[in-house]
């Protein structure tokens, strides 16, 4: 949430033209990323993450951003891990979000 802070709100780490570019890169997103956070609206910028454990197998999923709509706007950190599978995570933190935006949008 602090690098998430540092990015959209006046930072004196992150110059704004840093911030810009950032965020701009946040929002090209690849159709095959476009889940976790990108589930709680269509205006979003994010990041999404996944690796095993490195010892059961079992994934770590993680998704970063700012989600919008209309005047309403929110940053989420959704974390999630013991998964079987990338696609389970990412299912997980799209619930999350869904349950989110509907409350906080």
């Amino acid at each position: 949430m602090k690098l998430l802070k540092e990015l959209y709100l006046p930072s004196d780490y992150i110059s704004e033209e840093s911030q810009d570019d950032i965020i701009d890169l946040m929002t090209q997103i690849d159709a095959d990323q476009s889940w976790g956070v990108y589930a709680g609206s269509d205006d979003v910028s994010f990041k999404n993450g996944w690796l095993t454990d490195g010892v059961s197998g079992e994934w770590i999923v993680t998704s970063i951003g700012k989600v919008s709509q209309g005047d309403n706007e929110y940053l989420a950190v959704a974390l999630s891990d013991e998964n079987a599978s990338v696609e389970e995570g990412s299912q997980v933190i799209e619930e999350l979000i869904k349950i989110t935006s509907d409350y906080l949008l």
